[in-house]
This record gives structure tokens, C-alpha cells and sequence, in this order.
């Protein structure tokens, strides 16, 4: 299923006629440049009202620290899924699993951004406009980390645990 999902993934990307600029937005959320799902392209951002740049995006801890890898990789040498392509590239591949992952497993949460913002320091991801608010969801893994705009998590209810024992919720 994994393999399966991110053959589809990279398809999509490689399909893209849009290329990966050196300018970054919506850095931090899953997909392209604040882009919106649609042959060519991979995103999980809506604008909600045109002409107002401003997108209800998906963001998850692995898309976050895909987009962190990527911004420090060579422009000659991308990063596996960085700048619209890289498929055959180690560089960031334990990442991107980690946002596929993050993804299917339903640890994600919805961020209102600006669209129109380009994030000129790309090697940190602008934590207030992307952190997780209390009652995100996000994996245990990802333990009480910046992703978490308190800083702080906390585990489910028992009867929620059986079910989902790697779940934790932002503060």
C-alpha cells in the first residue's frame, strides 16, 4: 500500500509543469507551493475565498521536515520528492516517508495561510504560522515538539489508546 501511494505521489509530481522555484510558500504544508490537488500537481491546499491569498492547507511533522530537508539540498541536487522531482535521491527520502506515513495515518492538522508570503529563511519552517493547535493530532513519534504551537502534548483516552496507541494531541 505504501509502495503504492507513493508511486502515485511521484507521478503526479513528475507530471508537474510547474517547476520548484528557489522562493517558497506555503513552506511547511503538504504539497506544492500552496498548490491545490489536480493533475500535475500534489497539494492540500483550498483557497477559500478568490481573490483573498489566503488557503486552508494540510500540514504534518513529516511535511514539515521534508520541506526543512529540502531547502538545505543543492538546487543541482535535489532531495527525493524536493523541486518537483528527485525520485531517484536518497537526500530526504526518510523524510518524505515520514510525511506519506504522517499522512495515511490521519496525523495532520489544517493551517489558514497566506499564500502570498514567501518564506525567506526555508531551513526553518515559520512555526506560528504552521503549528499544530490544541486537539491537532500527531504521532507519538513526534512526542512534545515545536510541531505543537504550545510546545506541549498529550496522550488520548484509554479507549481511544487501544485503537491508536501512537496518537497524541497538541495542548
Amino acid at each position: 500500500m505504501f509502495k503504492i501511494l507513493t508511486t502515485l505521489l511521484f507521478l503526479f509530481f513528475s507530471l508537474s509543469q510547474t517547476a520548484f522555484a528557489r522562493d517558497h510558500y506555503c513552506h511547511g504544508a503538504l504539497g506544492m507551493q500552496c498548490g491545490e490537488a489536480r493533475l500535475g500537481q500534489v497539494g492540500f491546499c483550498k483557497v477559500i475565498l478568490e481573490p483573498i491569498p489566503v488557503a486552508l492547507c494540510g500540514v504534518n511533522a513529516g511535511s514539515w521536515r521534508h520541506d526543512e530537508c529540502c531547502a538545505k539540498q543543492p538546487a543541482n541536487n535535489p532531495g527525493m520528492m524536493c523541486n518537483g522531482g528527485g525520485e531517484r535521491s536518497t537526500q530526504c527520502q526518510r523524510e518524505w516517508n515520514t510525511a506519506v506515513t504522517r499522512f495515511t495515518g490521519g496525523y495532520n492538522w489544517l493551517r489558514l495561510v497566506n499564500t502570498k508570503i514567501n518564506d525567506t529563511t526555508p531551513e526553518t519552517i515559520d512555526r506560528p504560522r504552521f503549528c499544530g493547535k490544541s486537539g491537532a493530532k500527531i504521532h507519538q513519534a513526534d512526542g512534545n515538539t515545536p510541531y505543537c504551537c504550545s510546545g506541549q502534548s498529550r496522550g488520548p483516552g484509554m479507549l481511544e489508546a487501544l485503537f491508536n496507541p501512537n496518537l497524541r494531541y497538541c495542548r
